[in-house]
């Protein structure tokens, strides 16, 4: 993992194998009615365009077919993790989340984005996730809109796995006092789940 706008290496990881994407960009807003969604998986639902920061918001549909948003979740600090299934690591990366949710269950949401783009993809989320156990919120984005909005707040490009962090005002930490955009994922690294923890803390600062 890296910093993606700082040059150092942090202590605990380091800079995993990706390059950015070149999918084409399709963040406008969006809604889509027929998303399908089971347990603490969903489809993207909806994406919009807001006056508050961070400037859109995005919705899904919790286990009862309710509509959600990353915008209810303002005011707790919220780790958004962009991920592919098929990635090394991604089994661990779930654990570690979950992991960071049970340390403080108070102060901080996970949302977990898969950009898988296969013909099976929600289905093959839903298997991946529900086998891994994992209780994070996974929204299955195959057209990236969701990262394309999050990665246009620096430069536009797509990494993987990639972690930004929302702070309670709903502002996204983009690389101050150590603390930025997170690229690449290293399970074997020790205890990673401390690192995002000081993470968390470090949004309320």
């Amino acid at each position: 993992m890296k910093l993606r706008n700082l040059p150092v290496l942090l202590s605990l990881a380091v800079l995993a194998a990706c390059s950015p994407s070149t999918a084409p960009n399709t963040s406008e807003d969006f809604t889509d009615a027929s998303a399908q969604f089971s347990d603490n998986v969903s489809e993207t639902y909806a994406i919009a365009t807001i006056s508050n920061p961070p400037g859109f918001d995005l919705k899904w549909k919790d286990p009862n077919g309710i509509i959600r948003s990353l915008a209810g979740w303002h005011d707790t600090t919220v780790v958004v993790t962009f991920f592919r299934t098929a990635d090394k690591g991604s089994d661990t990366l779930l654990h570690v989340f979950d992991s960071v949710a049970n340390d403080l269950p108070d102060s901080v949401k996970i949302l977990m984005i898969d950009d898988d783009n296969t013909p099976l993809r929600f289905g093959t989320a839903n298997a991946f996730v529900s086998g891994q156990k994992s209780k994070s919120e996974v929204l299955v984005d195959s057209g990236y809109r969701a990262h394309f909005r999050f990665a246009g707040l620096l430069d536009g490009q797509l990494y993987y796995t990639e972690t930004f962090i929302v702070r309670p005002n709903g502002n996204v930490v983009t690389g101050t006092n150590g603390n930025g955009v997170i690229v690449g994922w290293n399970p074997e690294y020790e205890a990673p789940h401390l690192f995002f923890d000081s993470v968390v803390r470090a949004a309320y600062r």
